[in-house]
């Protein structure tokens, strides 16, 4: 919200350069802070927004020279976790996500990938598996480009694909603001198709370098901000810059409220487990547990029963072995 705000007197036109060389200086702070925010750990020393890489940093940064500064500036921010997410079981067999990944909390836009390739004749080779959004997609031997769209769309992946009505290539686009990832789990289509790079690349640093790619993180949006801000581009910040700052607003609210809807859920869980918990002792200490007073009671009945049977036993059979003798 303070880079926001910034961003709003910055493309307002009544500052100087050297003002917003100034307020560059705030914006490159508070995106050192943002990154510190995104690399956060838990109690346990493990990463919080890095999928199951848990010991590995979330995102790492790139250092390098920007024009309007005489110091190395951070000017690439990258992912560095994985799209899994750990799972908690809160019930016989319901699971909840323990954690997410930082390419879809941090993220600014949504990602748009257009292929180079004219894909209008493709069919593919041999029984492929791809992986979109960590959704596995098989492909079969002959399918043309349009069973694939078709494939990926009904997939329930966060990514649509169209045929580009230009260039014939085939283009991906996220449903909201995530990056995108794609790897070729069995087979080379997706490489084929112009999208990534050999199998051997891993994701999200795979696309092809070809391809283009639009929409970007919170980090791009605030370094492009800081940017113009050294160039004094005014025309810059009041358009793209706000409009990105806005929709990554937007993205990070969605997701505090999701996490915030899974704490409660995560509460009425808990609830749930606290009195089934009661209800479950309450059973065992009824078919269990003894009541110390009433057992004394019974054992003293049950012993004076004995003895009274043994005297009248004693009394009905009183004759010995002397007796027959006799």
């Amino acid at each position: 919200h303070r880079v926001r705000e910034l961003a709003v007197a910055g493309a307002n036109g009544v500052y100087t350069k050297d003002d917003m060389q100034n307020m560059a200086s705030e914006v490159n702070e508070l995106l050192k802070e943002l990154v510190t925010s995104a690399n956060a750990v838990g109690p346990d020393g493990t990463a919080l927004f890095a999928g199951t890489r848990t010991k590995n940093t979330a995102f790492e940064i790139e250092l390098g020279p920007v024009p309007g500064s005489g110091d190395a500036l951070i000017t690439d921010v990258r992912y560095k976790g994985s799209l899994n997410q750990n799972d908690i079981e809160i019930d016989e067999k319901a699971y909840m996500n323990l954690n997410r990944t930082g390419n879809s909390i941090f993220w600014a836009e949504e990602q748009t990938l257009f292929a180079d390739r004219d894909a209008s004749a493709y069919q593919v080779k041999s029984d492929s598996v791809i992986n979109i959004d960590g959704k596995d997609i098989k492909l079969k031997a002959g399918d043309n480009v349009y069973s694939i769209i078709s494939k990926i769309n009904n997939s329930g992946a966060a990514v649509k694909a169209q045929l580009d009505p230009v260039t014939n290539g085939l283009n991906l686009r996220t449903t909201d603001a995530r990056q995108l990832w794609l790897q070729d789990k069995k087979g080379s289509a997706l490489f084929d198709l112009g999208l990534i790079k050999d199998a051997s690349q891993r994701p999200p640093h795979n696309l092809g370098a070809a391809a283009q790619v639009s929409g970007g993180s919170l980090f791009d949006t605030v370094i492009a901000f800081r940017d113009a801000l050294l160039r004094g581009d005014q025309e810059s910040i009041g358009g793209k810059v706000l409009g990105s700052l806005d929709s990554g607003v937007g993205n990070l609210t969605r997701r505090i409220a999701e996490t915030g809807a899974q704490y409660e859920r995560a509460q009425v869980a808990i609830s749930r487990s606290q009195t089934n918990n009661l209800n479950t002792n309450a059973m065992i200490a009824r078919e269990g547990d003894l009541d110390i007073t009433k057992g004394i009671t019974d054992m003293k009945m049950l012993d004076y029963v004995k003895q009274a049977t043994l005297s009248t036993a004693a009394k009905l059979y009183n004759t010995s072995l002397l007796n027959y003798i006799k």
